[in-house]
């Protein structure tokens, strides 16, 4: 009863299961035979030889839906036709009384005569065992001619030819003997009936097993990360080395074996081609597995299924991957570009670099903007470093120039140049900047405050102290980036930088800044300037009006004497009435 209602679950064993199920009807009502009222008994002995004969048909067809031969068709059909009109013919010629049962009983006995019975019995008896042995034999040559693939599903035929034959050799020695040996005679009847149910339950536990196996292990997505490991597990797992995996690809419209090269279109006869593909039908590889699994094709089509999951898995692992490559690669160029920012703000001057980054043809040509340029340098910074070992000379003027670029860009300005002690601030370039003139002088105030704050501490370390000189000139200069093929730089140029640097050398004593009249027309705010005489600049034939703030109270001294920096540059021809080169 399992087995036929497991059957019916298959298209392919339906019909077996069906017979499956009237065979255990039938079996059940031989056990009639016993009841002792109604025409049950009756119907029970009739019942009898039809179960050998339906078992019989099953195991020649088994496992398949039909049976194969005429032979085999015209056997089941003799069997049919003869055994239970015989029957019939001795159940009506028998009497109850003669085996023996005194009891109430119901039987159709129509003739009275013993010794017809009996003959009647004998010749059913015989023609019964011309048909099992008919039967043994076709099951014999049906495994004898099955392929090898063939003969492990015939398994249970085997088991109950077995049976058959050992049941009908005890019935002959019992028949021969007269020897009561019918533990024996039911033993292997029932084993034959039993060979088949319970090896296709058997079959069917195992085939479920291994293909939830199967099933499991091509659902690993942590193991089965690319199209070869999966059709490696394939192949483990149905049995082939030679199994054949050729995945689709949608650019090409082909399939592409593993090495990347189109797989033929005709794979042969050697293997039997299933195409892998999701509920939507489109294909995602091709598998070409061994013939003989060809016939267990529930559990090829599971396993192929899974692994169109795998495949698909291992598609979107290799995208993820790629994908991860990639944004660790667009990270590192992305710090690389970061790093070489960081290097241009620290060799350029401020803004520069973020607008080199945003627009490379930037500087490509020179730009005329109308910008104030403050200069400063030290005063007698020569004898400083005559006094001053060089390396806290290096620290001191480190410390110095962190200072003047501090005030500088809380002014908004930008730092264009370091030249030795001297320093060099823009104010509206690269950018265009409103109040440059104001922001100039307050940037100036903010140079002279914070450098008399380091002086103070350098005081304590017996340190020389520095004073400023500050120069501040507006008008018209040109922006460009200037060099030669293997340098280049940003940097102003114009008479409003040559103006600056010699308002830095005039700006005496140490503390002092120095204004140009320009400036100080639009940047009047700035309190504590004072008009200067007319001055009198190195380069220039008419004088030039200039406003001064002289230095706060107690300022240093520096030793007199000794040219600027800013003088310095003058005079060795890098700041002309034309133009200033920058260095590093």
């Amino acid at each position: 009863v399992v087995a036929g209602w497991v059957s019916l679950g298959r298209a392919s064993q339906r019909g077996n299961g069906i017979l499956m199920l009237t065979l255990a009807v039938m079996a059940s009502a031989t056990s009639l035979q016993n009841a002792g009222w109604g025409p049950w008994a009756f119907i029970g002995t009739m019942a009898y030889p039809l179960v050998g004969i339906l078992l019989g048909w099953l195991l020649l067809r088994w496992p398949r839906s039909r049976l194969q031969t005429r032979t085999q068709a015209w056997s089941v059909r003799i069997a049919f036709v003869v055994v239970p009109p015989l029957t019939a013919a001795w159940s009506l010629a028998w009497d109850p009384r003669w085996g023996g049962y005194t009891g109430m009983a119901w039987w159709p006995t129509v003739v009275h005569v013993r010794e017809l019975e009996n003959w009647l019995y004998n010749g059913t008896q015989v023609v019964e065992a011309i048909l099992l042995i008919i039967l043994v034999a076709l099951m014999v040559t049906r495994i004898v001619q099955a392929t090898r693939p063939e003969r492990r599903e015939l398994a249970p035929v085997a088991v109950a030819a077995t049976a058959f034959a050992a049941f009908a050799v005890a019935e002959a020695i019992e028949a021969v003997t007269n020897t009561n040996i019918s533990d024996v005679v039911n033993w292997t009847s029932n084993l034959a009936a039993l060979a088949v149910p319970v090896a296709f339950l058997i079959s069917v536990a195992v085939r479920r097993i291994q293909r939830a196996l199967a099933v499991e292990a091509l659902l690993d997505p942590g193991r089965l990360l690319s199209v070869d490991a999966v059709g490696r597990a394939l192949s483990r797992i149905l049995g082939d080395r030679h199994l054949a995996l050729a995945t689709w690809s949608a650019e090409r419209e082909h399939y592409l074996l593993g090495d990347g090269s189109a797989a033929p279109d005709d794979p042969g006869t050697a293997h039997v081609v299933y195409v892998v593909s999701p509920a939507d039908g489109t294909p995602v590889a091709r598998v070409g597995v061994d013939p003989k699994l060809a016939g267990r094709t529930d559990f090829v089509e599971a396993v192929l299924r899974a692994a169109g999951i795998a495949l698909d898995n291992a598609r979107l692992q290799a995208e993820l991957r790629a994908g991860q490559r990639e944004a660790q690669q667009s990270l590192q160029r992305l710090d690389r570009a970061e790093a070489t920012h960081q290097r241009m703000t620290r060799l350029l001057p401020g803004g520069l670099a973020e607008r080199i980054s945003s627009d490379p043809d930037a500087f490509t040509t020179t730009e005329l903007l109308t910008v104030t340029v403050l200069m400063s340098d030290i005063r007698g910074y020569t004898a400083i470093a005559e006094a001053t070992a060089p390396a806290r000379l290096a620290a001191q003027l480190n410390d110095h120039r962190q200072a003047m670029n501090d005030a500088v860009l809380a002014s908004g300005g930008t730092v264009m140049q370091y030249v030795g002690d001297a320093v060099m601030a823009v104010f509206g370039a690269p950018e265009p900047l409103d109040a440059h003139e104001a922001r100039a002088l307050a940037a100036a105030a903010r140079m002279h405050a914070n450098q008399d704050a380091l002086n103070a501490i350098w005081a304590g370390e017996g340190l020389q102290p520095f004073g400023l000189g500050i120069g501040i000139s507006t008008g018209q200069v040109a922006a460009a980036m200037l060099g030669s093929r293997d340098r280049v730089e940003y940097t102003v140029v114009g008479d409003t930088v040559n103006l600056a640097a010699r308002l830095c050398d005039a700006a005496r004593p140490a503390g002092s800044t120095v204004a140009s009249a320009v400036t100080m027309s639009t940047g009047s705010a700035a309190g504590g300037y004072e008009l200067l005489p007319a001055l009198q600049v190195k380069g220039r034939a008419s004088t030039v009006a200039a406003y001064r703030r002289p230095p706060a109270p107690g300022g240093p001294r520096p030793a007199a004497g000794k040219p600027t920096a800013a003088e310095g540059l003058i005079e060795a021809g890098r700041l002309g009435p034309d133009r200033i080169e920058s260095s590093d």
